[in-house]
């Protein structure tokens, strides 16, 4: 995936994130902001994401996973 990939992916995860009520609970804004965070250092420091362990966790690499699955097929 490349960089300018990465980006459109984050953004559609912010915008349905925004039109979710999910946003609204401090501790998930925490959760995410986290995740982007480590998820951006993952990409472009080569360090690792936190596990999917949280439901936040697993809904983001869930939609990573699936962006990266999508793109692999329209590859083919």
């Amino acid at each position: 995936m490349t960089d300018e990939e990465l980006l459109k992916v984050l953004e559609l995860w912010e915008q349905w994130l925004m039109e979710s009520p999910i946003h609204q609970n401090d501790e998930y804004k925490e959760q995410i902001d986290e995740l982007f965070r480590c998820w951006y250092e993952k990409r472009f420091k080569e360090k690792e994401v936190p596990s999917p362990d949280t439901p936040i966790s697993m809904m983001f690499h869930s939609f990573i996973g699936a962006i990266e699955i999508y793109k692999k097929n329209l590859e083919n």
